[in-house]
């Protein structure tokens, strides 16, 4: 984590907040903006802020913003179908399917290496081997 690009994000984001109408920053608390005046960096200056082009603010500027949208000016219906659409994109990106899918194709790829790697058997491990088999076929025959 960049810790001066978020002081920079929090001067860009004092800045569009003390440029809103008053109504809209009497919605956001005062802690939050206190917050933002302790953590902003006091060497960097804001200019060039458009806010119709939304490509001249920082990234992190821009996932400060959109959480103070969601947490101080979204409506309730907005809120409710936010938190569905980040659910559904955690439930597909965590879906038992999708975990155990990347896993089964590197296993596969694995299953395909081990096939072409064959590695010669030692007269020892074939004779454990043998052994091993014996045992088994004792074993669940006195299982019956």
């Amino acid at each position: 984590m960049n810790h001066t690009a978020y002081k920079e994000a929090y001067c860009e984001v004092l800045y569009i907040i003390n440029n809103m109408h008053k109504e809209n920053r009497n919605k956001i608390s005062k802690k939050f903006i206190d917050f933002l005046e302790n953590k902003k960096s006091s060497e960097y200056i804001v200019h060039n802020i458009c806010m119709q082009n939304p490509n001249s603010l920082k990234r992190e500027t821009k996932i400060i913003l959109s959480i103070l949208y969601r947490n101080y000016f979204c409506t309730e219906e907005e809120k409710v179908e936010k938190e569905m659409a980040d659910q559904k994109a955690l439930n597909e990106l965590y879906s038992y399917d999708n975990l155990f899918k990347q896993k089964r194709k590197a296993n596969k790829e694995n299953s395909i290496q081990e096939e072409v790697a064959i590695v010669p058997v030692s007269r020892f491990r074939k004779m454990i081997n043998s052994i091993k088999e014996k045992i088994k076929k004792i074993l669940l025959f006195y299982k019956k």
